[in-house]
């Protein structure tokens, strides 16, 4: 009987470089797809429909022009409409005062009038092709502009191109009331006090609303979603491009060994696990943001 002879040193390592070339071919190929996006997405709308009722220290109150408001006459508004309800918000030493679509809602006032509040005024850009809103380009959301409401909430302005949407859930956590309460002396001004107020149009009759993970919102109520993430501090961790690349290319090292030689049945019945420890670890791992 004659021994075959073992494999060596350096035959174990060609099969580690060949599964490390095997995985950053596979990592080369995932990139090039909208894999992880989606995967990222899925994960996203899984964390929101399972997660509890998201803590806030609610700062942040939208003032919507909804569709009970804009039933009494469309839009524009003349500018006394806006004056008068600028002047019921400041009687309540609001923070800071966010105008959207200020254009759409009221005419221009007369030249050299004044505002009974100063306000910033954004107007947002965001597409309406999109597939889903989890994040609001910088420029789009004219970042810069916000510097303002930030001191006013003890923040820091975050420096990033792309802000990442961290939704209150359920949405309907996000404090809200309509331009028809205020005016009818529904609302006291301390509603106001100390509080980012973001007036805006929401009614479904003048504009569409855009899917995000937490179902269809208006363009004011994201951007309020984005304000009160940002005054409560939950913001998304975003890994960088190197370590998503090097967990993905772990990941799938990890996949290669657990398959090397292995039957088509243990093959599947692996890979299965794996799927479900990696869905868990992905939970979890958006849970703690």
């Amino acid at each position: 009987m004659t021994d075959h002879p073992r494999p060596g040193r350096s035959s174990n390592l060609r099969s580690i470089g060949a599964l490390l070339l095997l995985a950053l071919m596979l990592v080369a190929a995932v990139r090039s797809t909208h894999v992880p996006e989606a995967i990222d997405v899925a994960m996203r709308s899984l964390y929101y429909r399972v997660a509890s009722s998201t803590e806030t220290s609610q700062r942040v109150l939208l003032v919507e022009a909804d569709d009970e408001t804009v039933a009494a006459g469309p839009p524009a508004w003349g500018p006394q409409r806006r004056k008068e309800l600028l002047d019921r918000i400041a009687a309540g030493h609001p923070a800071a005062v966010v105008e959207l679509d200020r254009a759409r809602m009221f005419k221009s006032p007369p030249d050299g009038s004044v505002d009974p509040i100063s306000t910033v005024v954004l107007e947002p850009r965001i597409d309406p092709a999109s597939s889903i809103v989890e994040s609001l380009d910088a420029d789009a959301l004219q970042l810069p502009r916000l510097v303002p409401v930030m001191r006013a909430l003890d923040r820091s302005l975050p420096a990033t191109t792309e802000l990442s949407i961290h939704y209150l859930s359920p949405p309907s956590r996000l404090p809200a009331v309509s331009f028809q309460r205020i005016e009818k002396g529904d609302v006291p001004p301390s509603v106001f006090q100390d509080k980012v107020v973001v007036i805006g149009l929401t009614s479904l009759s003048h504009r569409d609303p855009l899917p995000t993970p937490v179902g269809a919102l208006t363009t004011p109520e994201i951007v309020s979603h984005a304000l009160a993430m940002l005054a409560d501090g939950r913001d998304w961790y975003e890994p960088s491009w190197l370590v998503r690349t090097l967990g993905l290319a772990l990941v799938l090292m990890g996949t290669a060994l657990a398959l090397w030689r292995t039957t088509p049945a243990q093959a599947v019945l692996r890979v299965a696990a794996i799927i479900v420890i990696l869905v868990i670890i992905d939970l979890a791992c958006f849970v703690m943001s």
